[in-house]
């Protein structure tokens, strides 16, 4: 049996033998373990009951078990390992203490909120950036492989980090019409407000009683509303077709039959499955989408939202890169400066400790001189060495850059998207193209 280097960072496409060869060894020792079943139920209960304890900040439960915390003095490690104890022990009880909490429920369960996914992925992908280390772990492994991207010393800043971190989510719901302009109080064009004006001011439900209101529900409560009535939807929606329209309600509408997990319509291209919980649809509002408890996932928000992360990785590898360093740097003439204002505070201007912090500084700082001054001399292109100009502006340029990419990207699909369902109608229904094209539909009777 080969080796496996634990260390070696592995690539599922070129070092398919060794992922195996790690598999396989998985496998067998995992069979070891279970060999002995008497001692492998041991293990499993002690690491559970040894991990498992009440949550010192809330009322509940909670399991340390794969909890760490990062900081500056290295990796702190909250589990308790139990001596004999193996790896598929240690898994076995990671899933039962997640099962005894309610983390499992959570996760999988009555707990999972698609508007929380969202924001968990961008929170992820904000962590990855501002360390610098883009890398996806390998299942079932610790080694991990690191794909084309930021460079392992490139990072953005904090600030960049958690703009990001709450922009992709917004971006993201923006680009599947799930989110409308905030003069609209974030309502999307062809729905109701979720808090609208009387009947008698508005019988289409469409204006809200209050931007401010309507935005606030939408963005913090993810409520969502219904589509209007057909004639008010085609005005604001003039680029879906009506059989679109029809089919679009049909499906969001639509739940398995009786007797049915999962419901397949092959005609109109749609499934749905568990009691409507998840449904999809190929077609769309001219764009193929899922939905999970109601909120859309859409292909081109997708593909959109990819490739605005993209280009923000683009830039930051080619035109602000080897930038961590200069970070941790910034941090530690930040905490000098810190220390000086308690010295002089503490033992005055004059003191012999406040002249030791000054020196400190000026030292940290001139090293923070040197390292910018190294960086832009010997590791930036004319490119970067033009784009650190912008000084504090480079991060929002990026971010803009990366917008911009994801709209754009976003546009450009639904726009295909449109064209062939156009093209499909126009060979099934010739007549409503051609009153489409014409714009009878948007007419007023």
């Amino acid at each position: 049996m080969m080796a496996v280097d634990p260390v070696k960072a592995l690539n599922p496409l070129s070092d398919t033998r060794l992922l195996l060869a790690q598999a396989v060894d998985r496998v067998r020792n995992a069979a070891k373990e279970i060999g002995n079943p008497g001692q492998f139920i041991s293990n499993v209960t002690n690491i559970v009951r040894d991990n498992v304890k009440q949550a010192p900040t809330w009322s509940g439960y909670v399991s340390d078990i794969g909890q760490t915390k990062v900081s500056d003095t290295g990796v702190v490690d909250y589990e308790k390992r139990v001596p004999g104890a193996g790896p598929t022990a240690r898994d076995v009880a990671k899933v039962g203490a997640e099962f005894v909490t309610g983390k499992a429920q959570q996760k999988y369960g009555y707990g999972i909120s698609p508007y929380k996914f969202v924001g968990d992925v961008g929170k992820k992908v904000a962590e990855k950036f501002e360390s610098g280390d883009f890398r996806i772990p390998t299942p079932g492994s610790l080694p991990p492989i690191t794909p084309p991207g930021v460079p392992k010393d490139s990072g953005i800043s904090p600030l960049a980090a958690a703009a990001l971190a709450t922009g992709i989510p917004m971006l993201y719901h923006t680009l599947t019409e799930k989110s409308g302009p905030i003069t609209q109080g974030l309502r999307p064009r062809g729905y109701k407000a979720v808090a609208p004006v009387s009947k008698e001011k508005d019988p289409t439900g469409k204006t809200p009683r209050n931007l401010g209101e309507e935005a606030a529900l939408r963005f913090l409560g993810g409520q969502s509303s219904q589509m209007l009535p057909y004639k008010e939807f085609i005005k604001e929606r003039p680029d879906v077709m009506p059989s679109t329209i029809a089919d679009y309600r049909r499906y969001v509408n639509r739940k398995p039959e009786a007797g049915k997990r999962i419901d397949v319509d092959p005609e109109r291209q749609t499934f749905t499955a568990f009691g409507g919980a998840i449904k999809g649809t190929a077609r769309g509002l001219n764009d193929p989408e899922i939905r999970l408890k109601g909120v859309p996932f859409t292909a081109s928000a997708t593909l959109g939202t990819a490739a605005g992360i993209a280009t923000v990785a683009a830039g930051v590898k080619k035109l602000n890169p080897y930038m961590q360093e200069i970070y941790k740097q910034e941090k530690a003439v930040n905490i000098e400066k810190l220390k000086l204002d308690d010295y002089k505070k503490g033992y005055g201007a004059d003191s012999g400790m406040t002249k030791i912090a000054e020196e400190k500084l000026k030292s940290a700082e001139d090293m923070l001189k040197n390292m910018k001054q190294v960086r832009y001399d010997y590791d930036l292109s004319p490119a970067a060495q033009k784009f650190q100009k912008l000084g504090s502006l480079k991060e929002p340029a990026l971010l803009l850059g990366g917008t911009l990419a994801a709209v754009g990207t976003a546009a450009v699909a639904k726009k295909l998207f449109q064209k062939a369902e156009q093209e499909r109608i126009k060979k099934e229904d010739p007549l409503q193209y051609k009153k489409y094209k014409r714009g009878d539909y948007t007419k007023e009777d």
